[in-house]
């Protein structure tokens, strides 16, 4: 009477050969594509000063509570992530297959899953670690501290390092993709002498540039062959889209009653083409905001009167259907506009790629580290000059003779800019402690100061989560 399921893989069958292995490794990858961590990132800007509305618009209104759905959602694709990324590690050995291949496999999930438990300390700090398949006995297990939690993300970058092959990124984690997370980590951890090392070892491996051409790296066709990305959420048309009725196209360049928008104050702190701020530069006229400015203003945000396919004068601030945006912005760093006028159910439906970690942001946290770590010098200075003056951008360098504070704001203005909507300021504000006296200052559209409250640098543990685990403890103040 005992029959293998007709619907459902089970462990005992399904580990026979390298194609169960390939098929148990696009799984892993697979559960990174959950929409809230890849195409919808761009929402985390309404958590900083660079945007609002969308789903967290309430939340950067102080406003974060265990039950929140947003919070559970999150919380429950990184778990299983790490998962499967622990079915994988478990079963593994029970095929017979070439060893190369194998340690390279381990390697790339080992990776996936020290970037699921980053992204779980970030959101929640000290988090339960798991590393074996769960059973009755060991489903429910108290947090860690967040200690031990980046100790276990460092020996899983140590180990994927030493498995994956040193090559160019193409499509799986590589080792440079490895040593770039680990420097991540250690930055955002403290360790600025760590980080710098890591970061510096990504940059001499030489297998990552910076792209001639920013919008290339954002936009599919493009950013398959960029030499700027180390590691994306790839999807592919027509099955592996982002969703069958919107899409990040739809989302953020249609849908603005529920996608996150840029707010003024934010497109304001963009500079000129000079290099000086708005306030400084004779380039700047008030009458002509847009004109002569840095050139990832007009990348990365779509405002009003500039062309734009299907509106003949040009931007209007309205959808192709009912939707509005009421400051007249919108976010168009990732756009297609290829596919412009973007309706619902397109006939050519978004699989941009989501880039994770790209090269940029590496040569700007080595210069960070090494700048944190030791002062100003030559090398650091180099790296953000080589982000400021790519020929897409081409802005004029920074001058020798910073202070280690002058540089200090410098790069953190240069992520600012460079960085922006790819979810990293709100991370960025929190761990330099700035958040707090950040956000107050910052109106959302409607002209409402945001709020950050002292013990929101951690979200609650879900509701859901404790329910099930009576061992969890709640993080304080919720």
């Amino acid at each position: 009477m005992d029959k293998d399921s007709l619907t459902e893989l089970s462990s005992e069958t399904f580990w026979k050969d390298e194609n169960d292995v390939n098929l148990a490794l696009s799984s892993v990858y697979a559960r990174l594509q959950y929409a809230a961590l890849s195409w919808q990132v761009p929402n985390f800007s309404a958590l900083s000063d660079e945007g609002d509305r969308g789903p967290y618009a309430t939340m950067a209104q102080g406003i974060i509570e265990p039950n929140n759905g947003n919070i559970q959602g999150i919380y429950t694709a990184l778990y299983q992530a790490i998962g499967d990324c622990n079915i994988f590690l478990a079963n593994v050995d029970r095929v017979a297959m070439d060893e190369t291949a194998k340690n390279t496999f381990i390697g790339e999930v080992k990776f996936i899953r020290a970037l699921s438990y980053f992204q779980l300390s970030e959101f929640f700090g000290g988090v339960v670690i798991t590393d074996q398949p769960l059973t009755l006995e060991n489903s429910k297990l108290p947090r860690s501290s967040k200690e031990e939690v980046v100790s276990f993300i460092l020996g899983e970058l140590d180990e994927a390092i030493n498995l994956l092959p040193d090559i160019a990124y193409n499509g799986h984690a590589v080792r440079g993709t490895a040593q770039a997370l680990k420097g991540k980590v250690l930055l955002y951890n403290g360790n600025f002498p760590g980080a710098a090392t890591a970061l510096e070892q990504v940059i001499t491996g030489g297998h990552f540039a910076l792209d001639p051409n920013l919008k290339d790296v954002f936009i599919d066709g493009t950013q398959e062959s960029s030499p700027e990305i180390l590691f994306s959420v790839r999807f592919l048309a027509p099955n592996n889209i982002h969703d069958a009725r919107t899409g990040m196209d739809v989302y953020f360049g249609t849908w603005f009653s529920v996608a996150a928008l840029p707010i003024q104050s934010f497109v304001d702190s963009f500079g000129c083409i000079d290099g000086l701020p708005t306030d400084e530069s004779p380039l700047y006229h008030p009458d002509r905001p847009y004109e002569n400015r840095d050139p990832r203003l007009d990348l990365s945000v779509l405002y009003l009167g500039k062309p734009w396919p299907g509106k003949p004068d040009g931007f209007d601030g309205f959808s192709y259907g009912v939707n509005f945006t009421p400051n007249g912005l919108a976010i168009e760093k990732f756009l297609n506009k290829s596919r412009f006028p973007a309706t619902e159910n397109p006939a050519e439906p978004s699989d941009q790629d989501w880039v994770v970690i790209r090269y940029a942001d590496v040569l700007l946290m080595y210069a960070e580290a090494l700048n944190e770590a030791s002062g100003p010098s030559s090398t650091a200075l180099e790296a953000i000059n080589a982000v400021r003056q790519r020929p897409s951008t081409a802005l004029p360098a920074l001058d020798d003779g910073l202070t280690q504070v002058q540089l200090r704001e410098a790069i953190r203005q240069e992520r600012k800019i460079e960085l922006a909507f790819e979810g990293l300021r709100y991370f960025d504000l929190k761990r330099w402690g700035t958040i707090e006296t950040v956000l107050p200052t910052v109106q959302n559209i409607l002209g409402d100061y945001k709020r950050f409250l002292s013990h929101q640098y951690l979200w609650p543990i879900p509701e859901a989560a404790r329910n099930n685990n009576y061992l969890l403890e709640q993080n304080p103040g919720y």
